[in-house]
């Protein structure tokens, strides 16, 4: 049994982590659900020992969505194990059962029969089953509390924690991608190969950004191939993905230029301030588009920078220490300002510009969204919950 009460979990984690999953506005805790009646939830059952306990025990059984997606043609499938329930008087205790779905684990939703029932599990607070929910495949580690009780829970519980609010769980419209595969044949090696690509270069970027736990999601073309094709589109060039403009600050830029997880920073375009957008290659050579998204009254909007022929130079000077001198100008009103980042490579130094070429850059403006999770060539990604709205707003008549 390993707990994964997310109230229970907060309390056993230190202050700094507290205050850092508050500033990444990730923290699971509510303000009602300190004091409300809620299932303290684990992760595997003992039916035995709490039968001895003399609870009452009830479980949920169903199919997750890639299984009713196929229920219809292979009406064998067996139903699995959701969730159990242990009551007694005014306790509660709900396991929850994490079934492996590719690189992550999965949590099914407690059919609606059983939420509008009278049963008393189910009028507590439930932290899990009121929608499918998916997090990042985790080992256990052993934790004592203050009252020198051992318990097991999540290895990397910050991270665990930090999923929770952007778990719940959509499927990619199948119907609607078995209706492309029937009008666009496909090259299946060719697809093939580009899933392997982008898997690889989102395990990276996950990896790199659950570190600094600064949540991505996909989006543009890379949103429409999950969304029209459970896919990836086999022909597109590069992934397009996207995280809060609220996480952008100089110290990000540092932590991706000075990465370690195989991922290449290669280009940095706009301002921190209205238009940032970082452009990633990974070892297989995927681009990896990063854009940053900007909430704007009811809207959120991101800006894309077109990286055209001859639209950047970049000088290469012998290393320099710097000295003082003296620059009298007259004025500097309306004067542009332009600030260049020199690196060190060796016993140079090398800095890149980038010329403002006519619609050498797009706009985007979506609909405000909170983030689910979703899955993409296997790994667990995040959409935004409204993809249809989202995805209208720019491609019309693609769902």
């Amino acid at each position: 049994v390993f707990l994964i009460d997310p109230l229970l979990l907060y309390q056993l984690i230190d202050e700094k982590s507290r205050r850092l999953l508050k500033q990444r506005d990730l923290s699971p805790v509510r303000s009602m659900a300190m004091y409300r009646e809620y299932c303290q939830s684990f992760g595997k059952a003992l039916d035995q020992e709490m039968a001895k306990q003399s609870y009452s025990i009830s479980s949920i059984d169903g199919l997750d969505g890639s299984q009713r997606h196929f229920a219809n043609e292979f009406t064998l499938i067996d139903k699995t194990i959701l969730h159990i329930f242990y009551t007694k008087h005014r306790e509660c205790l709900q396991i929850s059962v994490f079934h492996k779905r590719h690189d992550f684990l999965w949590l099914g939703a407690l059919p609606m029969d059983h939420i509008q029932s009278d049963d008393m599990s189910v009028s507590m607070d439930l932290h899990y089953g009121k929608h499918e929910s998916a997090f990042d495949s985790f080992s256990l580690q052993s934790v004592k509390t203050a009252q020198n009780v051992s318990l097991l829970i999540p290895d990397k519980i910050i991270h665990f924690m930090s999923q929770y609010k952007s778990s719940k769980f959509i499927e990619c419209n199948y119907s609607l991608a078995k209706d492309f595969a029937h009008k666009h044949s496909q090259d299946l090696t060719e697809s093939r190969d580009m899933d392997n690509r982008v898997r690889d270069g989102l395990t990276a970027l996950k990896t790199l950004t659950s570190k600094l736990l600064i949540p991505f999601f996909i989006t543009s073309g890379t949103l429409l191939g999950w969304h029209r094709q459970c896919g990836v589109i086999p022909y597109t060039g590069d992934v397009d993905t996207g995280t809060w403009a609220t996480y952008a600050s100089v110290s990000l830029i540092d932590a991706f230029v000075h990465n370690n997880e195989s991922l290449e920073l290669s280009y940095i375009y706009g301002f921190i301030e209205n238009s940032l957008q970082f452009a990633m290659h990974s070892t297989l050579g995927l681009r990896i588009d990063m854009f940053f998204a900007y909430r704007e009254g009811p809207n959120v909007t991101f800006t894309g920078h077109i990286s055209e022929r001859k639209a950047y130079f970049q000088y290469m000077y012998p290393d320099f220490i710097l000295c003082s001198a003296e620059l009298v100008m007259h004025s500097t009103l309306g004067l542009r300002i332009d600030m260049f980042f020199a690196y060190r490579e060796g016993p140079n130094v090398t800095f890149t510009g980038h010329i403002s070429e006519r619609k050498a850059y797009f706009q985007y403006m979506y609909p405000d969204f909170i983030l689910c999770s979703a899955e993409l060539v296997g790994l667990k990604v995040l959409v935004p919950c409204n993809p249809e709205a989202v995805i209208s707003a720019v491609w019309t008549g693609m769902v």
